[in-house]
């Protein structure tokens, strides 16, 4: 283990692990990553089911949600505005 690393490491409180179960995880916090978890989430609502029988979960490794996008590049947001009518 390299020595820089040694300190955080050893500290239990910085690497408690959190577990939980979910019936879709989905990696990435950017637009294909929300829109999926947002449409899923809207298929189960349509179908009937709550927040506690059909779980979505987006995992990001960012600060904030899509701060690893940020490249400049320009977004059409055609897609997000017909998922989410009115925002």
């Amino acid at each position: 283990m390299l020595f820089r690393w040694a300190e955080i490491v050893s500290d239990e409180d910085v690497w408690t692990r959190y577990e939980d179960e979910v019936d879709v995880a989905i990696v990435g916090g950017g637009p294909a990553g929300l829109s999926a978890a947002i449409r899923l989430r809207q298929l189960a609502n349509e179908a009937g089911l709550d927040t506690e029988e059909f779980r979505v979960c987006v995992i990001e490794k960012a600060a904030n949600i899509g701060d690893h996008i940020l490249s400049g590049a320009c977004l059409q947001t055609t897609a997000l505005d017909e998922l989410i009518p009115g925002t």
